[in-house]
């Protein structure tokens, strides 16, 4: 799946430009699998079966997406939205479940009652947003966790396995939706440095020593630094090579590109003689796997 966000012109697009531009961002973000194969596009807008056949009568962004298109071997078919509700809903804005609580008013009720800090506040004239309904304490709408409750909701809201261990941010979100207690931030923080399972698993990255990047002088010559890497897998060639060494000038920003059929050394060592043979030997050679 891949999303884009629409560019203020493009916002005023009809709707059979928006689907076009659609399949057109979509046949460009995977092309590099979709080239040179036969592929089909499914669409539940059927006024789009037009790009099949190229049209003298197309004009603006319509004529030059439908040149775009014909690089590629593909054809649009059309299914009904009915028909077409698993991609249909991907498309759809996410609408977060309701969350649930298993707190009762009852219970609420009793622990309130023996909570200190609410005993204070209904001591008093309950502050600006706090209110008493039915015997339960409430800040706005959410009611006032008492002390005893607190940690069971956060075995039910964090630790609970549907949740999944979330993080500090998401955590609280999910206690601002449904409850209030003063500190509420820097408790949900206490209490996730101290949870076994996220200190064992989410912070593994962070004992890992982080060494310092090494500089080098910037190239003053075509091919002095030059920079590898591998794109691949992709399907055989007809010489039956399917990966591409891509070799760049740092200082010329030239690029080399070199099919192969095997991503090991050996061809990584023949790409690199062949290079220096054209361009000179580099003085530094910079690749992410050695």
């Amino acid at each position: 799946m891949w999303i884009q966000q629409l560019a203020p012109n493009e916002r005023n697009y009809g709707v059979s430009e928006m689907e076009a531009l659609a399949i057109v961002w979509g046949i460009k973000k995977f092309a590099h699998y979709l080239t040179g194969t036969k592929f089909t596009v499914v669409t539940d807008h059927q006024a789009l079966q037009f790009f099949n056949s190229l049209s003298s009568d197309l004009r603006g962004p319509l004529a030059r997406w439908s040149l775009y298109l014909q690089q590629h071997d593909y054809a649009i078919i059309y299914r009904p939205g009915k028909e077409n509700s698993g991609p249909d809903a991907l498309g759809r804005y996410p609408v977060s479940s309701p969350g649930l609580c298993s707190l009762t008013a009852p219970d609420l009720r009793s622990s309130q009652a023996d909570d200190p800090s609410c005993q204070e506040l209904r001591a008093a004239p309950l502050p600006t947003g706090y209110s008493g309904e039915s015997g339960v304490l409430f800040f706005g709408f959410r009611p006032v966790l008492p002390a005893a409750l607190r940690d069971d909701m956060f075995e039910l809201l964090h630790a609970n396995p549907t949740p999944g261990h979330l993080s500090i941010g998401r955590t609280l979100q999910r206690f601002n939706r449904l409850l209030y207690f003063l500190n509420l931030r820097k408790w949900v923080q206490e209490k996730i440095s101290a949870c076994e399972t996220c200190q064992r698993v989410k912070t593994a990255y962070k004992t890992l020593g982080h060494t310092k990047l090494a500089p080098f002088d910037p190239p003053v010559a075509p091919f002095d630094a030059i920079v590898m890497d591998t794109f691949s897998p992709l399907p055989h060639s007809t010489l039956g090579n399917r990966y591409v060494i891509v070799t760049q000038c740092m200082f010329s920003r030239y690029v080399v590109i070199t099919s192969v059929p095997e991503n090991n050394a050996i061809n990584i060592i023949r790409t690199l003689n062949k290079i220096m043979a054209e361009h000179g030997v580099p003085i530094a050679i910079l690749r992410d796997n050695g």
